[in-house]
Order: structure tokens, then C-alpha cells, then sequence
């Protein structure tokens, strides 16, 4: 677990140091049904992740729900909510079909549309906020979708339906 640890707060300092973003350098976990927990520096707010596919930084990477950020700041409609996906595998992976959802809530899913998520790029799928920088997608929903009291878990799956990863806070 330390030697984990250790090797976690290595590649970090090296990310760091060459000049990579958060979102290019949070872990997933490290090996199918495996759970690993993140504290927000921002919110102090931790997050814990169990993903049911091969998963880490090496060997097998994948793709993966990096963090729900659920506490948007306009009042009831909290549009700014975010889940944010990164594809940690070598090469690009078509996206066309795959669905995130709620699964501790009956919110609608979202469906992706034709869309490739680059090796190593991140994108965000918002509440009710359209951010062309971080891919364009939004639920369209004037409502609040993710849990601020009680937590949820966010679910992806491809298109076939088979799950890859899941984030729960």
C-alpha cells in the first residue's frame, strides 16, 4: 500500500514537473473491482472509485470517470455539475453510443454522440453548461443531477452496455 502510495506522489511530482494538468495525471485504479480514493484540494471533499475493468496507469489503461464534481454554485439548478471522463489507453476510443448515468438516481442517461476521445484527453459531460474546451456535452437538464448530501455513483458504459467505469462520492 506505501510502495503504491509512493509511486502514486512520484509520478505526480514528475507530471508536475513537466508541466501536465490535473486531469492529465490522476490515477485510476490499479486492477479490476480495486477501489482508490481522492481528496479535492479545492473542496477538501473525498471521492472513492471501484471500476470493474482493467484499470491503472500500468499495464492496462483505460478508459475511466476521473471525478463528479456535484456542488455547482447556481442556486437549485447547480448547472455546473460535471462528470469528468479521461481516456488513460494509448490509442483514441470511439465514444459513439457509450451512455453515462446516475445509478443511485432516476436521472436521465446521457448518450454520447458520434465522438472519439483522444489517448491521455479528458473530457466533462455538465449538468446544463455547454464548455467546447472540454468536449461540449451537457445533460441539458435544469435540474440538479448528482447528490450533494448523500453521494451517488456515476456509471459508464460503452455501447455494447458493458460497464467501464464507475465513480462513486
Amino acid at each position: 500500500m506505501h510502495t503504491r502510495r509512493l509511486t502514486a506522489v512520484f509520478i505526480f511530482l514528475i507530471a508536475v514537473l513537466a508541466g501536465c494538468s490535473a486531469t492529465e495525471i490522476v490515477p485510476p485504479p490499479t486492477s479490476p473491482g480495486s477501489t482508490a480514493s481522492s481528496t479535492n484540494p479545492t473542496t477538501s471533499e473525498t471521492t472513492t472509485e471501484t471500476t470493474t475493468t482493467p484499470g491503472g496507469i500500468f499495464p492496462d489503461m483505460t478508459v475511466v470517470i476521473n471525478d463528479v464534481v456535484y456542488k455547482g454554485t447556481p442556486a437549485l439548478a447547480e448547472s455546473d455539475e460535471f462528470v469528468e471522463i479521461q481516456n488513460w489507453q494509448p490509442d483514441p476510443v470511439d465514444m459513439t453510443g457509450w451512455v453515462l448515468t446516475n445509478l443511485d438516481r432516476d436521472i436521465p442517461a446521457f448518450t454520447f454522440p458520434a465522438y472519439t476521445l483522444e489517448a491521455g484527453k479528458a473530457i466533462r459531460v455538465y449538468t446544463n453548461e455547454v464548455h467546447p474546451q472540454w468536449g461540449g456535452f451537457s445533460f441539458g437538464s435544469d435540474k440538479p443531477l448528482w447528490d450533494n448530501v448523500e453521494g451517488d455513483t456515476a456509471i459508464l458504459y460503452d455501447a455494447g452496455g458493458h460497464e467501464i467505469s464507475r465513480r462513486t462520492y
